[in-house]
């Protein structure tokens, strides 16, 4: 049996050399790229496996942050039968208000926004989020002017919807507005 082992190791090293002397040289450089290649699709996946990492925010469940969560940045709208309303989250301060139609062209149009500032949350879990902040509104020069309330509520951020937990009638914002708008920017 040992005699065997040694016949199969010896035909193996005496068939590599007999490659490796009528090739030459060009054997260690194909084995130095070789080497590299795989080196390199291995760092590619550890880095691709690093920012998948970086991408990916989990907030803990009850910990405070500060600011708003990205998933509801933009402007979100409320498409009621006879009431319209807007919200319009950024990093730290929320505003919004209902908006009036005009019968002259029948175009909605946004009232003044009122709002919160300096906005913290936590997840509650469930997709449900719970946010603080001051209370502000717009004065006749357009400047925030605080109520100096402190107002907290609770969001439930779905990928295409928010629904709020508050006292009043609207509940469910959606990212696109199915009615008319007046364009502020063409006055």
């Amino acid at each position: 049996m040992k005699f065997k082992k040694i016949i199969s190791i010896s035909l193996v090293t005496a068939s590599t050399l007999l490659f490796v002397g009528t090739t030459g040289n060009n054997n260690v450089s194909a084995n130095a790229n070789h080497h590299k290649r795989v080196h390199k699709v291995i760092n590619k996946k550890n880095k691709t496996h690093k920012q998948s990492k970086k991408r990916t925010f989990k907030p803990v469940v009850n910990k405070w942050y500060k600011g708003t969560p990205k998933r509801v940045h933009g402007t979100w709208y409320y498409n009621g039968r006879d009431t319209k309303a807007y919200i319009t989250y950024d990093n730290y301060k929320s505003s919004g208000n209902y908006m009036y139609k005009d019968d002259d062209d029948n175009l909605y149009e946004k009232e003044p926004a009122e709002g919160v500032k300096n906005i913290e949350y936590r997840y509650l879990g469930g997709y449900t989020y719970q946010f603080r902040g001051v209370q502000y509104e717009l004065n006749d020069q357009h400047q925030m002017v605080s109520k100096h309330q402190y107002y907290p509520y609770k969001l439930k951020i779905y990928p295409d919807k928010l629904h709020f937990y508050l006292g009043h009638g609207i509940q469910d914002y959606v990212r696109k507005a199915d009615f008319n708008m007046r364009d502020v920017n063409k006055k």
